[in-house]
C-alpha cells in the first residue's frame, strides 16, 4: 500500500539527500486512522499540479509515540521533476540516486 504525502521543500530536499530518514506526523484522528493501514511505500510531492517534484521511497517501519507518528524511510526508490524544485538538485539527483 502506498502512502501519499505532501512535504515542505526543505524536508523534501533532506530526504532526497539522505540526511532526513524519518518523516513525522503529529498524532490526531486522521493520522491515527491512516497510518495503521500497513503502508510499505511512500509517494512524496512538493507543490501542486501535474509537474511537481516527486519522490518514491520504501518504508522501513511506522512507529507510534505519545505525540507523533514516525515514518522511517528505508530508501528512496525514485524521483522526478526535481529541476522544478531547485537547480542545485540536478547535482544531487545525478550523483546520489539512480535516475528514473
Amino acid at each position: 500500500m502506498i502512502l501519499h504525502l505532501s512535504l515542505y521543500s526543505q524536508h523534501f530536499v533532506d530526504i532526497l539527500a539522505g540526511t532526513k530518514r524519518i518523516e513525522y506526523r503529529r498524532r490526531c484522528a486522521r493520522w491515527d486512522k491512516m497510518l495503521t493501514k500497513g503502508h510499505t511505500h511512500m509517494h512524496m510531492v512538493n507543490g501542486y499540479g501535474a509537474h511537481r517534484p516527486w519522490l518514491d521511497a520504501k518504508i522501513a517501519r511506522i512507529e507510534k509515540t505519545a505525540d507523533n507518528w514516525l515514518i522511517h524511510i528505508e530508501a528512496v526508490t525514485g524521483s522526478g521533476n526535481l529541476h522544478l524544485l531547485c537547480p542545485a538538485l540536478t547535482m544531487i539527483e545525478s550523483s546520489s540516486f539512480p535516475s528514473t
